[in-house]
Order: structure tokens, then C-alpha cells, then sequence
């Protein structure tokens, strides 16, 4: 069963888990967006979570897949 968390345990987590696109590019070792872009239309990169037209995307880390397997 899920438990509630907290605002702050919350916010916590959303500082550990959430990346946008360059922090993505840094934990894969991606040197371009459209590499990003390329592997999520591929489907080896999973889409992100938040997306906001024009302006940001959102991962969750813990989706991510290792450096090597990217």
C-alpha cells in the first residue's frame, strides 16, 4: 500500500528524481538534444514524464536507463 508523503519528503524526492533535458544529457553522456530526441522517437529513451510545448521537459531518473546501456 502507497503511503502519503509529506510536502516536504515530497519535495525531496522531485529534487532527486526529476531531470531535465541537459541534466539527461549529462547522466547518459549525451553530447546533443536531438540525440535525446532521436532515442525517445526510437523508443530506447523513455518519453518524458512532464512536458511543457516549447519551453521543458521532465524525466524521472530512477526511469533512466545506466550510462552503458544508453
Amino acid at each position: 500500500m502507497a503511503r502519503a508523503l509529506t510536502p516536504e519528503e515530497f519535495a525531496t524526492e522531485c529534487q532527486r528524481r526529476l531531470l531535465d533535458r541537459h541534466e539527461v544529457m549529462n547522466h547518459l553522456g549525451i553530447r546533443s538534444r536531438e540525440t535525446i530526441t532521436m532515442k525517445v522517437d526510437a523508443g530506447t529513451l523513455p518519453a518524458p514524464i512532464l512536458v511543457k510545448a516549447n519551453a521543458m521537459s521532465l524525466w524521472d531518473r530512477d526511469s533512466l536507463p545506466d550510462r552503458k546501456e544508453a
